[in-house]
């Protein structure tokens, strides 16, 4: 079965289309999420500006390595 799945570059394009509240949202779930899973010594606060930073770096990467057969 195929399906209609959302590319990191469509992820990364939607995430920087939202209200600056709702990147809020998000980059303070992750954030949460990663201390509860990972308990840090010292508490991880991801923000929105680096989540948005962080998913066109991811992009970048994984076009260069797709279309630039990176190993």
């Amino acid at each position: 079965m195929k399906g209609n799945y959302l590319t990191i570059g469509n992820l990364s394009y939607l995430y920087s289309t939202l209200k600056d509240s709702e990147k809020n949202t998000i980059a303070k779930y992750y954030s949460e999420k990663y201390n509860k899973q990972y308990k840090p010594s010292s508490h991880l606060r991801i923000s929105s500006r680096d989540m948005e930073s962080a998913l066109k770096i991811f992009n970048l990467i994984r076009n260069q390595c797709a279309h630039s057969y990176c190993t």
